[in-house]
Formats: structure tokens, sequence, C-alpha cells
């Protein structure tokens, strides 16, 4: 096993937090399988992915060369709320709009139509809501190509992930049940419903969406 390209930390960087200077095969397997799970948590939990994925050697853009997605529901607004951000670059922006006859019309919307919120992960519309001044209010019916996330991880971000792994790590030797576990005339309690610090939660909190 090896940490999945997405990954938001490194074993390396999570050996150093844990001041661990080495670890067998076997142990380095578990910990990255670790990595990997705190991630994927990470992100479901945001409700986005993070690591920057660059274009294809191709040079063309299209829904493959994408991070993560392109497809999205009309919003019935003039935003658009990309799943994925920051946004690096926007290669096209299609709508479809379908008839009550059910023909579609889909129209590509110029880059000077619009505006890009690159940090927030936002594409507004800047015309009139009359002329594709909105996004028609139908299921996947914007077509988004683009690049998004970040070069580097942020440093708070990655301390967050540090310490989730670092504790799936702590405890993997101890029965997730248990609320006291003694070794001889010494016992610990731990409080199953706090295994989390509260200053992860704050930082993973602060990197999920928030539609406006």
């Amino acid at each position: 096993m090896t940490v999945n390209a997405s990954a938001l930390i490194t074993r390396q960087e999570v050996l150093d937090y844990m001041e661990l200077s080495s670890v067998t095969p076997a142990q380095g397997t578990l910990l990255d399988n670790f990595i990997n799970a705190e991630t994927s948590a990470i992100q479901r939990e945001t409700g986005r992915k993070f690591k920057y994925k660059a274009a294809s050697d191709l040079g063309s853009y299209n829904p493959a060369d994408t991070p993560y997605d392109s497809v999205y529901d009309g919003t019935g607004t003039s935003r658009l709320f990309v799943r994925n951000y920051p946004i690096i670059s926007v290669a096209t922006l299609q709508t479809t709009y379908v008839t009550s006859d059910g023909i579609k019309d889909v129209s590509t919307i110029n880059s000077d139509d619009y505006r890009i919120y690159y940090q927030e992960g936002i594409i507004e519309l800047t015309k009139s809501f009359d002329v594709w001044g909105r996004f028609y209010e139908q299921p996947q019916s914007v077509e988004l190509n683009y690049h998004a996330g970040y070069g580097t991880i942020p440093d708070d971000l990655k301390m967050a992930a540090w310490e989730e792994v670092a504790i799936r790590w702590r405890s993997r030797r101890r029965d997730g049940m248990l609320k006291r576990q003694s070794l001889g005339r010494m016992g610990a309690e731990y409080d199953m419903t706090r295994v989390r610090p509260e200053w992860v939660s704050d930082i993973i909190q602060a990197y999920k969406r928030v539609n406006l």
C-alpha cells in the first residue's frame, strides 16, 4: 500500500509529527492506509477535494481533464459554487436549457460574461437575468471544464490531518468500546465522544463549502 496521489500529507510528515524515527514495513503500510483513510474522511466531511491536479499534456480541456467533476445542477441564480477550489483556471462553461418540448439548447458562456472568485470557488454571471444572467434551474444543466486545488496544502489543514492519523495510530491497540484501560495499578479514562480535539474540528469545519 502506498499513499494516494490525492493524500493531504506524507508518511514522513506523520512520522515527524509523532516523533517516530522509523517503522517496520508492515507498520508503514498501515500508516499509509490511515493517511488515505483520513484524507477521504476529511474530503467527505468538507464536501471538497484539495489537491491540485494538472491539465493533461495534450493541451486541450475536456471532462476527463478536470480535477474531479464538471457537471452541476443549475442554481436558478447568477452564481455557481464549484465543489473543488481554489479555482486555478476555467476553460469552458456551458449551460443547457431544455424546453417544454424536450428540445435542448446548449450555449457556451463567453469568459467576458462571468467573473471568477478564485479563492472562494464561485463563478458569477454578469449579464442581465434575461440574457444568460442566471444558471437555469435544471438538473445536470451546467458543464464546467476547470482546474482547481492547492499546489501546496495549507499548513493548518495538514496539521489537522496529522493529528487525525496520530489518533488512529495511538488507538490501534485499544478496543474502541472501552471506557477505561488499566495498566497494573494505573488506569486511564477515555471519553469516546471527544476522540477528536476541538482545534482539529475547528480547522476542518473552516474548509467546508458554504453556499451563500
